[in-house]
C-alpha cells in the first residue's frame, strides 16, 4: 500500500520553513560589483514580479491605501509611516526570498514584519525618521549661517536666496544625503533577513555601498527614470515600478551579501 494513502501510518510533520524562517548565508565581506550590476538587479526583477503580478497589484495598492490613511493623520501619521516602512519592507523581502525558491508571493507577506524582527525594523525606521530629522537641521543651519548680514537682509530681503548661498546648502546636502542613503541602503534587507543588529547593519550596509557605488548610483539613476515614466498614465505604471523596486533591491542585496 502507498505510505501517503496508509490510514495507519504515523502522522508527517511539515518541516518545510516558512517565507519568514528561510535564510541565506551572509558572506563575510560584501561582494564588489561591476557597474553593469545596476541594470542586472532591474532586469532580474521583472521574471518575478510577472510571475505573482496580480498579487503584487494588490499588496502596491494596499501600500497607497495605508500611505494615503496615515497621510491624514496629522503628526503621528507621518511618524508611523517613516517607523513602519522597514516593517513593510522587510515583510516583502521575505516573501520576495520565497518567490525566488519558487513559492508563490502571498498578499500577507506585507504584514510579515509584524510577526518577525518588528522592533529592530521598526527601530530602523525610527534612526532613519531621527536621522533625517538632523539632515533638515543641517540643511537648516548652513543656509542661514550662509545668508548675508542683517542690515544687508533689511535693504534686499531676497538678498539670502542668491545662487551661491542655494548651491553650497544644496552641495552639502546632496553629499550627506549620499552617505545617509548609503547607510541604509541595505540595512533593511540585512535586519529582515538575516537578522543582522541594526547599529551592524548599518555599518554593513555603508561597507556594501561603498564598495558598489556605481551600480547603485545606475540603479538609482534608472529607477528614477521608471518612477517618472510610470507616474505619466495616471500613475498606473507605479503599480508595476514599485513592485519592481522592491524586488529588483532584494536582487542587489542577494549579489552584494550572500553566498
Amino acid at each position: 500500500m502507498n505510505e501517503s494513502n496508509n490510514p495507519y501510518a504515523p502522522p508527517q510533520a511539515n518541516v518545510t520553513p516558512t517565507f519568514a524562517e528561510q535564510e541565506l548565508e551572509l558572506l563575510s565581506e560584501p561582494r564588489s560589483l561591476s557597474a553593469g550590476a545596476g541594470v542586472n538587479w532591474i532586469s532580474a526583477a521583472w521574471p518575478l514580479v510577472k510571475k505573482d503580478l496580480g498579487i503584487w497589484v494588490l499588496i502596491t495598492l494596499a501600500l497607497m491605501v495605508i500611505q494615503l490613511i496615515l497621510a491624514f493623520i496629522p503628526f503621528v501619521g507621518a511618524v508611523a509611516g517613516n517607523v513602519l516602512t522597514p516593517v513593510f519592507t522587510g515583510g516583502l523581502l521575505m516573501g520576495i526570498r520565497a518567490a525566488s525558491a519558487g513559492e508563490p508571493l502571498r498578499f500577507d507577506a506585507l504584514f510579515e514584519g509584524f510577526k518577525h524582527q518588528f522592533a529592530p525594523l521598526a527601530g530602523l525606521g525610527a534612526l532613519m525618521l531621527v536621522v533625517m530629522f538632523l539632515l533638515g537641521v543641517i540643511a537648516s543651519g548652513i543656509f542661514y549661517a550662509t545668508m548675508p548680514a542683517p542690515d544687508v537682509m533689511q535693504a534686499d530681503p531676497m538678498a539670502g536666496l542668491s545662487g551661491s548661498n542655494l548651491a553650497i546648502v544644496g552641495i552639502v546636502v546632496g553629499i550627506l544625503s549620499i552617505l545617509v542613503g548609503m547607510l541604509f541602503f541595505f540595512a533593511t534587507p540585512l535586519v529582515a533577513l538575516n537578522q543582522v543588529p541594526v547599529f551592524k547593519a548599518l555599518g554593513m550596509s555603508f561597507k556594501g555601498s561603498l564598495r558598489n557605488i556605481l551600480p547603485i548610483l545606475i540603479y538609482g539613476f534608472i529607477i528614477m527614470i521608471l518612477i517618472i515614466l510610470g507616474a505619466i498614465p495616471l500613475f498606473l505604471g507605479l503599480l508595476i515600478v514599485i513592485p519592481m523596486i522592491y524586488v529588483s533591491s532584494y536582487a542587489a542585496y542577494r549579489q552584494v551579501f550572500l553566498k
